[in-house]
């Protein structure tokens, strides 16, 4: 849309907003996959969101250990984007790359699942069960204290709301902030129409 009078400018840019606002949200990106354990190759990077300790002592190859307990503060409120932005950066993620989420509860990893398709990770799945590992597996790699690379990848913005009359569609607004996330990521991958989220109180 081209705006060539002046008189028309207010009225273009309102139109183009939204225009923007009512698109797809899954447009740009795709959405979240729930997968079994079989589904994880060697191409997909593995995040471990359980007990730090736990991951440490064995996981699956190749998986780093980033614990939920890490994103999240007291009373179940996720860490701010800056700060989740960063994390991931420690554990080697600029968020171009396939990641598995796992954990010892599919809540959580849904949870987390849902934070980091919200940052903006490319590709996130997350295990639909309890993550088995094999008698004498190796550890995961614990993050480092500083990034590794820098997370690059743009937010999905346009999923998140301030207030629900703001937003176009479905938006998930009720009940703590974990539960919200969690509802998200199965909305995300089981319905092809845009939900929002809203994680302010």
């Amino acid at each position: 849309m081209v705006c060539r009078r002046p008189c028309m400018r207010m009225f273009c840019g309102a139109a183009m907003l939204a225009a923007v606002a009512g698109a797809p949200a899954y447009a740009a990106g795709g959405a979240i996959a729930f997968i079994d354990q079989t589904r994880i190759d060697a191409q997909t990077r593995v995040v471990d969101v359980r007990d730090g300790k736990a991951c440490e002592r064995a996981s699956l190859a190749g998986a780093r250990c980033l614990p939920a307990a890490d994103l999240f503060a007291v009373g179940g409120r996720p860490v701010g984007f800056h700060t989740l932005r960063w994390l991931l950066g420690t554990i080697g993620l600029s968020g171009n790359e396939r990641v598995v989420v796992v954990a010892a509860e599919p809540g959580d990893a849904a949870a987390v699942g849902a934070l980091l398709f919200l940052a903006g990770q490319r590709e996130v799945a997350v295990l639909d069960r309890p993550v088995t590992i094999s008698a004498g597996a190796p550890g995961g790699g614990n993050r480092n204290i500083t990034r590794e690379t820098v997370f690059t990848a743009p937010m999905r913005d346009r999923l998140l709301v301030a207030a629900p009359e703001q937003a176009i569609g479905a938006v998930i607004d009720s009940g703590p902030a974990v539960a919200r996330l969690r509802r998200f990521a199965r909305r995300a991958a089981n319905d092809a129409q845009p939900v929002r989220l809203r994680l302010s109180p």
